[in-house]
C-alpha cells in the first residue's frame, strides 16, 4: 500500500460508520513492537505473522477469529481440510 501504512487504513475504516463494524484481520510480516500491537488490539478480530510455522495454525487463528465474529464455519470441521 504505498503512500499508506496498515495502521492509518485501520484508523479510517473504524472511523468511517459505513465500515467501522468490518471484520478485520491483520496478516502481516512485520514483526510488531508492543506499542503497535496495542494499538491495533481492540480494532482487529486477530493479528497474525505471516511467519506462522504451521499453515494449520494460521488456517486455525483465522478460523476462531472469524467464529468470534459469527462468520466462520465450525472450526473442527475446516482444520480437517487443510
Amino acid at each position: 500500500m504505498p503512500g499508506v501504512s496498515g495502521f492509518e487504513v485501520l484508523d479510517k475504516l473504524k472511523a468511517d460508520p459505513a465500515t467501522r463494524d468490518i471484520p478485520v484481520i491483520v496478516w502481516t510480516a512485520k514483526a510488531l513492537e508492543k506499542k503497535e500491537y496495542k494499538r491495533l488490539k481492540g480494532k482487529a478480530l486477530a493479528i497474525l505473522s505471516k511467519a506462522t510455522k504451521s499453515r494449520k495454525a494460521a488456517v486455525a487463528k483465522i478460523q476462531d477469529a472469524l467464529a468470534q465474529a459469527g462468520l466462520g464455519r465450525d472450526r473442527q470441521e475446516e482444520v480437517r481440510h487443510v
